[in-house]
């Protein structure tokens, strides 16, 4: 249940703390999250870690959890998300794919098949070969069989494909590459990158993005770890509050979610709060990030063994969250700050073309063996832009980034990162998941693989997510500030 407006914890039978809040009446008529979303123990109960094939978003998803009369609220007609996100994208993925190795067709596969076959080397991304294996040391996260799907077509939310085409061309960029702010007002920025900033373009996509219903959200992530013998030294749970703050297209108050965030030029509010292992139970972090780019997301850290609030710089954004390998600015494969003066980067498209990646399930019934191999995941061509960001500031953990991006969604695939002696220090990747019925791409329902190329440590987490609808209040600095007290 949920009790008060301020966050405040509670011991549950599981042995998890879980946050628990109540939030204002919505001025629109939309059900409180606290009647449907699960706490992070009733999720690992549908879905574990470990060795559970289990369709969790056929059993324990959207169309169980979330109120009829929600869903009736995001549901649109799929035929027409399809035509006008092809409009506006200007193909379909299915008709761009295809030409690369072209004797290599969907059906079921081996890391043999991979090894014995150059076509497979031309058709996936560098650093994924080498997961293509027998699960061995150092690193977790193989592929032993897998599956190539047919190419779908993915589409955006019919609201956010009518707020791209309706601002289409009117978000600027300055003599830098950086948004002049109040250019954009909602859809995705660049519906098709272009120009001397066309890096810059896609990457103000993925901040911007839709994916995860507009980011108003409610997520869980458990999480296991492997050391470089492949022992699993580690689990971790956390939950996460997402509010869209502008740019609000699907749902409700459109816009801005209020006068102050408004004037503030917020774009998203964050609340992540960590449940396991004891030592960090109750740690929250609150982040608000903005549209321009002169404003440096706001980051404070709730620290329950001290009772402080520590408001974290951008330097403390590149130290490993707790308990786990990824920084914080690593945080769904990209999160920092894309600011002309702390820690700017150069941006470069250096390659666009097709690649064989992972598809987003769209049942959760992958599974996950106790030395990390991925068993039933899904592989299709995508066409994907690949973006070199080459740090300029020395004193930044990494030397450059290479993010894997697709092209028809702007879904971040993969990210490899290089620290600052050129070495491969850490890989991100974004199982996700897909749900056609409603146009969305989610982080949740699917897996997050996260390695350290040095240290040789693994994290595979399970991810699950709902669409919430929660007030800025409750996506707060202030809301923190009061719980500490």
């Amino acid at each position: 249940m949920f009790i008060g407006k301020k966050f405040s914890l509670i011991l549950v039978a599981a042995g998890l703390f879980i946050p628990v809040l109540t939030l204002p009446l919505h001025a629109q008529d939309y059900p409180h999250p606290g009647t449907y979303v699960p706490s992070p123990a009733q999720v690992a109960e549908h879905k574990a870690v470990i060795d559970d094939p289990r369709p969790i978003l056929k059993e324990f998803g959207i169309h169980q959890l979330v109120p009829k009369e929600m869903l009736e609220k995001m549901t649109w007609d799929v035929g027409q998300m399809k035509q006008q996100w092809s409009q506006i994208k200007g193909f379909k993925a299915p008709d761009v794919v295809g030409k690369i190795a072209p004797d290599i067709k969907p059906g079921k596969y081996t890391w043999e098949d991979v090894q014995n076959n150059p076509g497979f080397k031309e058709l996936l991304p560098e650093g994924y070969i080498e997961r293509f294996k027998k699960t061995a040391p150092p690193l977790a996260g193989t592929f032993e069989e897998f599956e190539i799907i047919p190419t779908r077509q993915y589409y955006m939310p019919l609201p956010v494909a009518e707020a791209t085409a309706k601002n289409a061309g009117k978000t600027r960029l300055d003599d830098q590459g950086y948004i002049i702010d109040k250019t954009w007002v909602s859809g995705m920025p660049f519906p098709r990158p272009e120009g001397k900033f066309k890096a810059q373009q896609i990457m103000y996509n993925l901040k911007f993005t839709y994916e995860c219903w507009g980011g108003n959200i409610y997520f869980v992530d458990n999480a296991v770890g492997w050391n470089r013998n492949l022992e699993q030294d580690f689990t971790n749970t956390l939950h996460y509050y997402g509010a869209r703050m502008n740019g609000r297209v699907i749902f409700p108050p459109l816009g801005a979610i209020n006068e102050r965030a408004a004037n503030r030029r917020e774009l998203k509010g964050e609340i992540t709060i960590y449940d396991a292992p004891r030592d960090v139970a109750g740690m929250t972090m609150v982040t608000i990030s903005f549209i321009p780019a002169e404003s440096e997301s706001q980051s404070m850290m709730y620290l329950p063994s001290l009772r402080r609030v520590r408001k974290l710089s951008a330097s403390d954004t590149q130290d490993p969250m707790a308990g786990f390998s990824q920084a914080v600015d690593d945080l769904g494969g990209f999160a920092q700050t894309m600011s002309p003066d702390e820690y700017p980067m150069s941006y470069e498209v250096i390659a666009e073309r097709e690649y064989l990646v992972t598809a987003p399930t769209t049942d959760g019934a992958f599974t996950i063996t106790q030395q990390g191999t991925i068993v039933g995941q899904q592989f299709e061509r995508r066409p994907v832009w690949v973006v070199l960001l080459t740090e300029l500031d020395p004193n930044y953990v990494y030397s450059k980034r290479i993010l894997y991006i697709d092209q028809e969604t702007n879904r971040l695939i993969f990210s490899d990162m290089y620290d600052q002696k050129g070495r491969k220090y850490r890989t991100t990747e974004n199982g996700g998941s897909w749900h056609p019925e409603f146009g969305v791409v989610s982080s949740g329902g699917g897996w997050v693989l996260a390695c350290d190329h040095i240290e040789y440590h693994t994290e595979i987490s399970v991810s699950y997510e709902l669409p919430a609808v929660y007030d800025a209040e409750d996506i707060s600095l202030r809301n923190m500030m009061r719980r500490a007290k």
